[in-house]
């Protein structure tokens, strides 16, 4: 019995973009290029150590700001119904402060008023800057008054927007006088400098509280954050190193198959690996799209459709679902990685969750691409959910839940607009609307 062996000494690595496959021979990293990946990576831990600062990922702003806005709000709430309790409070006791000093200057001048006539003696207004008085004689006639317009004759105390008017009858008709009407300012002047004050407490309350928040949360997070540059450092070197022994897979498969009497066996292989590569490149992706340097180039996804729907149907071919392709020429400027991105997911996502001997449509045409399947389908309340990192329609197939999400992603970034139609049972459409 003849044995295959595969030289892995000779392995080739590829990159595959348009789809071609282009060789490259494997060379050993260098010791500069090893040294600089060590540097790179200490750099990375070093970040971490140092807490949070200006290096944060976009999944860690997110976190960030949704802390902040939560603490920061709740206390905002808590502070502003104090704060405001006690300027209700304080304007209250300022009121009868000033109420109970009315009352008394306006007993003091009908007491002296009273004292001067049964005196016999002239009464003289005393000078102060507090009150305006107005002295009014028994026919409504004024007698004296630095009060402009005078108020309504009717005895009690009233207040207009902080202006404090009392109307007195004391006098008796001593000195021919019936109504003292005494006026203040002052209550007016202190709600304002009670606003004042309350708000700068109010201010400088919550300015202490966002501090204390922000300082909370560089504490509370630095841990985190060093835990999760570990783990994305850690992910991004396995997925780095993956990239080799699947690709050799791939390779050593397609030199292999045509020795193999069963060249069944051979193709099944080859489509698991490729399964597996697609993974990788998702994970890939997912991992480097923040640093990710778009090269936006035309991309006919007719073109790009037909030879995807090639590769898938081998795929598809262990359920026996047919891929059928209707496609019309439609160019769009796009980054390549993003557009086979966005091929792939819909694809392997109708290729995952279709029924054996089921169908898949892919068809293109001008601004629009559409993917359907008579799968499993998507009940209308988990439709908004499948977009959302991690998330997974159900075990089958496996998978990390970011094919949909990436895709998202893509669509936001290009102003793509993408829709969801079915229901459990009866399949999934998928529509990009460019």
């Amino acid at each position: 019995m003849s044995q295959i062996r595969i030289d892995l000494s000779l392995t080739k690595r590829f990159s595959a973009h348009s789809g071609a496959l282009t060789i490259h021979p494997t060379r050993q990293p260098s010791d500069t290029t090893s040294k600089t990946y060590e540097k790179r990576s200490g750099e990375i831990l070093y970040k971490a150590k140092e807490g949070l600062g200006t290096d944060l990922s976009e999944y860690e702003k997110k976190s960030l700001i949704k802390f902040l806005a939560l603490y920061i709000g709740s206390a905002f709430i808590f502070i502003t119904a104090i704060a405001v309790l006690l300027y209700t409070v304080k304007v209250e006791n300022l009121y009868e402060l000033q109420k109970e000093r009315l009352k008394n200057h306006a007993s003091l001048i009908s007491a002296e008023i009273i004292d001067s006539h049964m005196r016999g003696k002239k009464y003289e207004i005393p000078d102060n800057k507090e009150f305006k008085v107005a002295l009014i004689g028994l026919n409504g006639d004024t007698v004296y008054s630095d009060i402009s317009p005078i108020p309504a004759l009717k005895e009690g105390i009233y207040d207009n927007n902080g202006r404090l008017t009392i109307v007195d009858t004391g006098t008796r008709l001593h000195h021919g006088i019936k109504y003292v009407v005494v006026q203040t300012d002052l209550l007016q002047i202190e709600r304002e400098e009670a606003a004042v004050s309350s708000f700068l407490v109010w201010l400088i309350s919550l300015a202490l509280v966002a501090g204390l928040a922000i300082a909370l949360s560089r504490q509370f997070l630095a841990p985190f954050k060093e835990e999760i540059e570990r783990l994305d450092n850690f992910v991004k070197a396995s997925a780095h190193e993956l990239n080799t022994p699947i690709t050799s897979l791939l390779l050593g498969l397609d030199s292999i198959k045509n020795e193999l009497k069963e060249s069944k066996k051979a193709e099944y292989l080859k489509v698991s690996a490729k399964m597996i590569s697609k993974i990788h490149e998702d994970l890939t992706y997912y991992l480097q799209k923040e640093t990710f340097k778009k090269e936006e180039e035309w991309i006919d996804f007719a073109a790009l459709a037909s030879e995807k729907g090639a590769i898938y149907s081998k795929l598809a071919a262990p359920k026996n679902i047919k891929i059928e392709i209707t496609a019309q020429s439609f160019i769009y400027k796009i980054d390549k990685t993003a557009a086979e991105r966005l091929i792939d997911n819909l694809l392997s996502n109708a290729v995952k969750y279709s029924k054996n001997g089921g169908k898949i449509e892919l068809t293109v045409s001008q601004n629009l691409i559409i993917v359907k399947d008579y799968g499993i389908g998507i009940d209308k309340d988990s439709q908004k959910e499948i977009f959302d990192k991690f998330k997974r329609k159900s075990d089958i197939g496996g998978g990390f839940g970011l094919g949909l999400y990436i895709v998202k992603t893509i669509c936001n970034d290009y102003g793509i607009k993408i829709e969801v139609t079915g229901d459990k049972g009866e399949g999934a459409e998928f529509r990009l609307n460019f």
